[in-house]
């Protein structure tokens, strides 16, 4: 059996319980408990007394009424004691003493008032006055645990014996011959009072030397661990510093080694013997070493104050080795340095390793800059000629064509829209390559969504004369938190693949919705009947420039990068996509994405729908005035067949330099400014416009092939106020004028006809 040594903290805790307002209390009731038998053998001799001595009839009444109180009273602290866990119940157990308290008071005034009114006079009043000079006594001592239950029951019993002196007067009718009683009384009260005075200031002079005895202890109990704990950790340092592979130096107050340990003389090749009384700076420093790193250190050691660098030294072998290097000073109370601890790490090996990591970094900044370099200048070196080729097929398709030559128009159209889906996959899975393509979720209709992508490829479906069924009643819920742009593009994908490869049959679309343990998912199947994918090729068809086989690539096209960007976003959006499939029977491509229930009411209301664009009315546009700020040559002819037979005034500047000049000139209403120009770009043009408190500020729109969101927050911010995205539609820019003209412009983006579409 393990026995537990009490503490002095132990005993401290018992001491301010003891001497709290429920541990006086709680002292008060023990001890009227433990003298509730002594009290009642008192009464018993006084009743007994009475009885022989006076009437019989008179001890009972006087003494048994006290009694019956008194327990009263015991039972009443019994049953308090056992509920003081609040302050409030200790506060209403102080309350209900007192009345206890003054009820058994009151019942001892009365036996002592009627003992001495039916006793002869003078006869009871040595005995009356002894009880109750005894019982203000004990009141008066009990104070120091409870004080007002016993300040009241004390000062019932002085006006009781008061009374019991006015009564016996009154019985004699004799002043003078009850005058030493009267003296009698006065002497013991004056002596009871400076007794009872005495015993409470010794009493609570004890209480505060045990108090303080306690604190000493404690203090003493407190300095022995901290004085056993220092001489543990002075071991503990001892060891480490003397097996640490730190070097560490242990100086004088004059800066002399008093002590190193074995990595020091290891590293030096020296001993403590060797080097004892030596300054550290004869083993701190290289011929190499930085001479104002050590001026530092001899500065920061003459102020006394901390001091860290790295450092260059020699070792024992002749080698210079970077080391960590921190000064310690220790100070007295004085303020004086006492002593001071130089520690030095060996860092050669990582300070190297470091320099490699920072070199691989530089590098692999560089190659990110380069790929984002040669990205920029693929999307516009290739958009540029595009917006040629769609612009000018757009032209020849609107002119009088016979069928052969129409279809030749629409072949080269369709052609150039395939070659930028194949642009903007490209530009999409570098976005998701370098994390920087975000997923924002919104409350959205999942229902609209799905709908929304298949009636987009539905026609596609009928073109081929393939069946197309949708099936959306699997528990799906009418609002979900999920990017609506990007599950329609992974669907759009999808089922846009699915149409492309199946050949006879048709598609289905299937969505549910599950709730798995604390996931929400929506689950979408696209099932086609097309020629299916060997089993050999599932997993690789993720991969990125990846197509289930070679044919595939000849026979239909495509970068082979939509299934690897769809994947990608779905796994962004807490999901996956998975395929199994069987050749001659087709595939089925399922889609699961983590997308939470919203509130109803937290969706979006559904945007109108856009009316049918109409030719604006070219006399609304009549007298303005318009500059192209473009370098390339077909596409200043492009822009001006797009607004040919229009009635304004159409200007062309070659690069940013004109752009500015002709601004400055002209005062156009609007200026459609390219990004990359000779001599000055497209930004620095219009910062010089927007600079110019003097030169008019027209409307300028970017009309660039940089089609990255990059490129639209930097024309933005140089002062631009659209961005139309190459290759452009002569619509866009109608838009655009007719905004001017009337005063309602378009929504920003709303005529970005190029860059990432989802």
């Amino acid at each position: 059996m393990q026995v537990t040594t009490p503490t002095t903290s132990d005993a401290l805790s018992a001491f301010e319980e003891r001497n709290s307002r429920r541990g006086r209390l709680i002292g008060y009731v023990r001890s009227r408990t433990h003298s509730f038998v002594a009290r009642q053998v008192v009464t018993l001799m006084g009743l007994v007394l009475v009885w022989a001595v006076f009437d019989p009839v008179i001890a009972l009444a006087a003494h048994l009424t006290p009694a019956v109180f008194d327990l009263a009273e015991l039972g009443a602290m019994r049953v308090l004691v056992r509920r003081l866990d609040t302050p409030a119940r200790v506060d209403r157990a102080r309350a209900i003493l007192i009345g206890f308290g003054l009820m058994h008071s009151a019942s001892v005034a009365f036996g002592v008032i009627l003992i001495t009114s039916t006793a002869p006079p003078g006869d009871p009043l040595l005995y009356n006055l002894g009880l109750l000079t005894g019982l203000m006594m004990n009141a008066g001592v009990d104070t120091r645990l409870i004080y007002w239950p016993n300040y009241l029951r004390g000062l019932v019993l002085v006006l009781a014996g008061v009374a019991v002196l006015i009564i016996d007067v009154i019985r004699s009718g004799n002043v003078m011959a009850v005058l030493p009683d009267f003296v009698g009384a006065a002497i013991i009260m004056f002596s009871t009072r400076r007794l009872l005075n005495i015993t409470l200031t010794t009493l609570s002079k004890g209480r505060m030397a045990q108090r303080e005895v306690l604190l000493g202890q404690q203090r003493t109990e407190q300095a022995n661990l901290d004085l056993t704990r220092q001489k543990d950790e002075l071991l503990l340092l001892s060891l480490v510093a003397r097996h640490t592979q730190d070097l560490v130096v242990v100086t004088d107050p004059k800066a002399r080694i008093l002590w190193v340990n074995t990595a020091f003389e290891e590293f030096f090749g020296v001993t403590l013997d060797q080097v004892k009384g030596d300054p550290p700076s004869k083993y701190n420093a290289s011929p190499n070493s930085d001479p104002e790193s050590l001026r530092r250190i001899f500065r920061a050691a003459a102020e006394r104050r901390p001091y860290r660098t790295p450092l260059l030294v020699r070792n024992g072998a002749g080698e210079d080795r970077w080391t960590d290097f921190q000064l310690v000073p220790i100070i007295g109370e004085g303020g004086d340095i006492v002593n001071a601890i130089s520690v030095q790490r060996d860092i050669t090996e990582a300070r190297e390793a470091a320099r490699q990591l920072m070199e691989a970094k530089l590098t692999a900044e560089a190659s990110e800059r380069t790929k984002a370099d040669f990205l920029a200048t693929m999307s516009h070196e290739i958009r540029t000629p595009m917006n040629a080729v769609i612009g000018m097929a757009d032209l020849l398709g609107a002119t009088a064509l016979d069928r052969e030559q129409k279809l030749y128009a629409e072949t080269i159209r369709s052609s150039a829209d395939s070659l930028l889906s194949i642009i903007n996959d490209i530009l999409d899975y570098s976005k998701l390559d370098a994390g920087k393509l975000t997923i924002d979720p919104a409350p959205m209709s999942l229902r609209a969504c799905i709908s929304d992508a298949v009636g987009l490829l539905r026609p596609q479906a009928s073109q081929k004369r393939l069946t197309f069924d949708l099936d959306l009643s699997g528990g799906i819920p009418a609002s979900v938190l999920g990017d609506a742009g990007r599950i329609r593009q992974i669907l759009v994908n999808l089922i846009g693949n699915a149409i492309k490869f199946t050949e006879q049959g048709g598609v289905s679309v299937t969505a549910r919705y599950e709730r798995v343990e604390d996931a929400q998912r929506a689950v979408i199947e696209v099932r086609d009947t097309g020629p299916g994918i060997p089993e050999a090729r599932l997993e690789h068809i993720f991969e990125k420039f990846s197509q289930a086989e070679g044919a595939t690539t000849r026979r239909y096209g495509g970068t082979g990068l939509g299934l690897t960007i769809s994947r990608l976003l779905a796994r962004g959006m807490g999901g996956d996509i998975t395929v199994r499939s069987t050749l001659g029977e087709g595939s089925t491509f399922t889609v699961s994405l983590t997308l939470p229930m919203a509130e109803r009411a937290e969706l979006p209301a559904p945007r109108p729908a856009d009316p049918p664009r109409s030719e604006p009315d070219p006399a609304l546009l009549r007298g303005l005035s318009v500059l192209v700020a473009e370098d390339n040559r077909t596409n200043r002819l492009l822009v001006e067949r797009y607004l040919r037979g229009l009635p304004i005034g159409l200007s062309f500047a070659a690069n940013g330099r004109e752009a500015v000049a002709e601004t400055l000139r002209l005062a156009p209403d609007v200026v459609f400014m390219d990004m990359s120009m000779p001599e000055m770009d497209g930004l620095e043009a219009t910062r010089q416009i927007r600079a110019d408190p003097e030169a008019p500020q027209p409307r300028i729109i970017a009309l660039t092939a940089n089609a990255f969101a990059s490129d639209r927050e930097l024309c933005l911010a140089a002062g631009m106020d659209d961005f139309l995205a190459k290759p452009i539609r002569r619509a866009d820019l109608l838009d655009q004028l007719h905004g001017v003209a009337t005063g309602v412009l378009p929504p920003p983006d709303a005529t970005a006809s190029g860059g990432q579409n989802r």
